[in-house]
C-alpha cells in the first residue's frame, strides 16, 4: 500500500506535466507483465499523458484482483481501492499548481486530524455526520435548536408550591408574584439568534421570561433577550424575543427566569416550554 501511494502521488505531479519522460497508450491496453519500479532518488515516474475533456484509467491489481488505481476525466483525478473507498480532487489549469475541492468517501475513512480552512482562521467550523453517515461541514446560517420541558424548572424559594404534571408547570398559590429558574447549556462559542417560550395564559396576570447571563468572576447579571405575554387564551401560545449573543462558558453561566407579571394565578397561569435558537460561528 505504501508503495501505491508513492506511485500515485508521482502520477498527480506527471498529470500536471512536471514529467520528463511519457508513454502514449493511444486507444490500446498495455499491459505490463514484470515488477515496476520507481526510482524515487531520481524522481523517475511512469507518465500517462492525454489531452482535456478525455478519460484515462491506470489500474492496480494483484493476482488478477483489483486493488486499486485512479482515473482522470478532464480536471477531475480520482483515487479508488477494494472496498470501495475513492478520494476525488480537482485541478485548475495546467501549470498553477493542484487545488483539492473535495474529498469523498463510500467506506470507512480513518484520520487523526482532520483540518478545513476558514476566512476566520481564529475559529473552526465543525463537522457533522448527516443521516447518510456523510461528514459535512456546517452552515454558518443553519439554525440549531435547544429545548426544555416543564420538569426542567425549579422554583426560586424552597417553600414555593411548584407543581409539574401534564405538560405543564406552575404555582399552587393566587396572591403574590412568583419566579421559576431555568438553567441553560448551550455550546460554547454558538450565537444565540431567538428565544421563545410556551405557555397556557388565561388569567387576568401576565407570564414573562428573560434569558439571562450571569458573570463568574463579577458575578454581574445581563438580560440577553425578554417577553411577556399579553393575551388571555384557553389554549398554548408562544412568546419570543431575538437575541445576538455569543455563549462563552469560560467566563459566564447562563438561566431563563420565568416569573407572572402580578400574581401567580394558580393552574390558568403555567409554563410549558422553551426553546433557544443558535447558529455555530
Amino acid at each position: 500500500m505504501k508503495n501505491l501511494f508513492k506511485v500515485l502521488i508521482m502520477s498527480i505531479l506527471c498529470f500536471q506535466g512536471l514529467a520528463q519522460s511519457k508513454m502514449d497508450m493511444g486507444a490500446n491496453e498495455i499491459k505490463i507483465n514484470r515488477p515496476l519500479t520507481i526510482d524515487q532518488n531520481n524522481f523517475n515516474a511512469l507518465s500517462i499523458f492525454a489531452p482535456l475533456n478525455t478519460t484515462s484509467n491506470f489500474n492496480f491489481s494483484e493476482g488478477g484482483i483489483f486493488k486499486g488505481g485512479f482515473q482522470r476525466v478532464d480536471n477531475l483525478l480520482s483515487f479508488y481501492f477494494e472496498g470501495g473507498i475513492y478520494f476525488n480532487f480537482g485541478f485548475p489549469i495546467i501549470g498553477t499548481g493542484i487545488t483539492q475541492t473535495g474529498v469523498y468517501t463510500d467506506g470507512i475513512f480513518q484520520s487523526k486530524e482532520m483540518r478545513f480552512t476558514t476566512t476566520n482562521t481564529v475559529q473552526l467550523k465543525p463537522v457533522f455526520a448527516d443521516r447518510n453517515g456523510k461528514l459535512v461541514v456546517d452552515n454558518i446560517a443553519t439554525n440549531h435548536y435547544q429545548s426544555y420541558n416543564f420538569t426542567a424548572v425549579q422554583a426560586q424559594d424552597w417553600d414555593d408550591q411548584l407543581r409539574k404534571g401534564s405538560g405543564f408547570a406552575w404555582f399552587n398559590t393566587t396572591n403574590a408574584p412568583k419566579t421559576m429558574y431555568l438553567p441553560v447549556n448551550l455550546p460554547d462559542g454558538v450565537k444565540v439568534t431567538n428565544v421563545r417560550m410556551f405557555v397556557n395564559d388565561n388569567s387576568a396576570s401576565n407570564i414573562s421570561f428573560a434569558f439571562n447571563r450571569n458573570s463568574h468572576l463579577s458575578n454581574a447579571f445581563t438580560t440577553i433577550a425578554t417577553a411577556q405575554s399579553s393575551a388571555n387564551v384557553t389554549s398554548v401560545f408562544s412568546i419570543n424575543d431575538n437575541a445576538s449573543e455569543v455563549i462563552d462558558n469560560f467566563n459566564n453561566s447562563y438561566y431563563v427566569n420565568i416569573s407572572s407579571v402580578g400574581n401567580w394565578t394558580g393552574n390558568t397561569l403555567q409554563f410549558h416550554s422553551l426553546v433557544i435558537s443558535y447558529q455555530y460561528q
